[in-house]
């Protein structure tokens, strides 16, 4: 499906359906073209004022069609609190990342986030950490103050260092398939009410 589909069903369903609180969806985003399968319908955005839960379950995802979907999404879903990035095989381009922004988020589930072909500091290289892989994610946790639940699923650990309480102030819910002594801190580990692991 092509993004302009993608938004333009969930416009549709915006209009629709403009009470419901969860949606779970379906994408194949590309930068390529598509033919025939875009849905024509106003430009007008009508937000799901009452959506709180997003589940997007990724087939391609690529960095310009990631920057658009997201701005939209943001459109679309003011008061998101929970949301699902779930993608398989290949990952989620890490600096997708830096595109998501809802003040409102709580809950945030990653699954399976890749590098950024020829970074100079791509953890698919030698090297398992990388300080611009932790920059990206620590800003990411920063602009979500709120976030009490966090699911990081990943064919890579990209995590540079234990995440800490100044970062995750309020978590509690936390899951992983990562080695929790590389994953949290002391600090934030014992800010904790729930841990759990994830395949």
């Amino acid at each position: 499906m092509h993004p302009r589909s993608f938004m333009a069903i969930l416009r549709l369903s915006s209009a629709s359906a403009p009470n419901l609180n969860h949606h779970e969806l379906g994408l194949r985003l590309s930068d390529a073209d598509s033919n025939g399968d875009v849905v024509d319908v106003p430009d007008e955005v009508k937000p799901f004022h009452h959506l709180r839960s997003l589940v997007i379950h990724v087939i391609h995802f690529f960095a310009d069609s990631a920057q658009m979907l997201l701005a939209e999404l943001r459109k679309l879903s003011p008061n998101l609190a929970t949301l699902e990035i779930r993608k398989r095989p290949n990952g989620i381009r890490l600096d997708c990342f830096q595109w998501i922004n809802w003040p409102s988020l709580t809950s945030l589930l990653i699954s399976y986030i890749s590098g950024v072909p020829g970074d100079p500091e791509d953890f698919f290289r030698d090297l398992p950490f990388s300080q611009w892989s932790k920059d990206v994610m620590n800003t990411l946790f920063r602009r979500h103050p709120k976030i009490t639940t966090l699911v990081i699923q990943t064919n890579r650990n990209f995590i540079a260092e234990p995440l800490t309480p100044d970062v995750l102030p309020k978590l509690q819910t936390f899951a992983t398939n990562l080695p929790l002594h590389t994953t949290l801190s002391i600090g934030l580990a014992t800010q904790l009410i729930h841990v759990y692991s994830v395949r």
